[in-house]
């Protein structure tokens, strides 16, 4: 199991998807069995990672059996990055410029959050965290929840398109 969080807010509510052979459950609380273990990671890796740590992401939970723990996450990481994609490709398809002044900005308006914790299936950490060494410090959550079905349209159309490309590796 892996616990992330992702630049969306709470208001979206309690949704699930599989991609691959990865189930991801997006908002609602973490489960204790792995919140307190997911606390001990946060304040250690606190002093680790460029920024502070973000304090209103939505919580995702990844579900994932691979014979490592770096395959674990990687292919964790992957399947939130589909999905992630998907949902910024529909927002930035509407966005004419973008400007970082003063200060560079992120591209993207959601984003993952920095650490990424490793679960066993009883909540014990596995192997530590992962960090995303991108992160640069916690960024707006962007009220998109308006937009929401939107998005999720776009994204099912666009998993449709793909599946169907006869060029798709």
């Amino acid at each position: 199991m892996i616990v992330t969080d992702i630049s969306l807010p709470h208001q979206l509510g309690w949704q699930k998807a599989e991609v691959d052979s990865c189930r991801l459950t997006f908002g609602g609380t973490v489960p204790d069995f792995l919140a307190g273990p997911r606390q001990k990671v946060l304040e250690r890796a606190a002093n680790s990672v460029y920024g502070e740590l973000p304090q209103n992401y939505m919580p995702v939970r990844i579900a994932v059996s691979e014979k490592s723990y770096h395959s674990a996450v990687e292919g964790a990481v992957d399947a939130l990055e589909l999905r992630r994609g998907f949902w910024n490709l529909s927002v930035d398809l509407t966005r004419v410029n973008r400007l970082s002044w003063p200060k560079r900005q992120p591209v993207n308006t959601i984003l993952l959050g920095p650490i990424h914790s490793v679960h066993k299936a009883n909540g014990e950490l596995a192997d530590g965290y992962w960090n995303e060494p991108m992160y640069v410090g916690p960024m707006p959550v962007d009220q998109k929840w308006k937009e929401w079905s939107a998005i999720r349209g776009f994204e099912s159309k666009a998993r449709g398109e793909l599946r169907n490309n006869p060029h798709r590796i």
